[in-house]
């Protein structure tokens, strides 16, 4: 083997279609030490509230619970949808009285809910996702929906194979009771 093809073998090819954090852990980046501690600290409080909250909350919400922001007096706790943000809230009372008396959360003043921004988005894109519901069209709808096509759509064989499924799709009676 030639000389340029030894030194191509020595360094790593990074995988193209990786991450760009997976590029940058490949190329020896690593998270800055002061944020990896708050990271690990807030974890770690995250399962000690768990572990008190089931108690609570119940386990199924307690599982679900992240502690995200913890600062000197201040505990704040994601939940993942507003139902439990206002349970917990309810409860707020005995979840703080109940946290506070683990040495770890003893420095707390003020403890909050709010709703995991993560669960916020994973809701969006399951609902984009989902079909919508099949409801049908009324009439009025179906005659926009012709007119439309005999006056926007030139292309003929695109017109004709609109009005055909328009004439497919079930029409709701306006006067039929829901």
């Amino acid at each position: 083997m030639s000389k340029p093809y030894d030194d191509l073998l020595k360094n790593k090819q990074t995988n193209h279609l990786a991450t760009s954090l997976e590029r940058m852990a490949s190329a020896g980046a690593t998270i800055p030490p002061k944020l990896n501690k708050q990271f690990n600290r807030l974890q770690y409080l995250t399962t000690i509230a768990r572990l008190i909250l089931a108690t609570i909350l119940g386990q199924t919400l307690a599982d679900s619970c992240q502690v995200v922001y913890a600062t000197n007096n201040k505990l704040t706790i994601s939940l993942p949808s507003a139902t439990a943000v206002n349970h917990a809230r309810y409860l707020q009372t005995s979840c703080f009285e109940a946290l506070i008396s683990h040495e770890d959360f003893a420095c707390f003043t003020e403890l909050h809910f709010i709703i995991s921004m993560a669960h916020k988005n994973k809701k969006l894109a399951h609902q984009n996702k989902t079909i919508r519901s099949k409801k049908p069209l009324n009439e009025t709808i179906k005659q926009t929906i012709t007119q439309t096509a005999d006056i926007v759509i030139t292309n003929p064989k695109l017109r004709s194979r609109l009005l055909v499924l328009l004439e497919n799709i079930h029409v709701k009676d306006d006067n039929q009771i829901n």
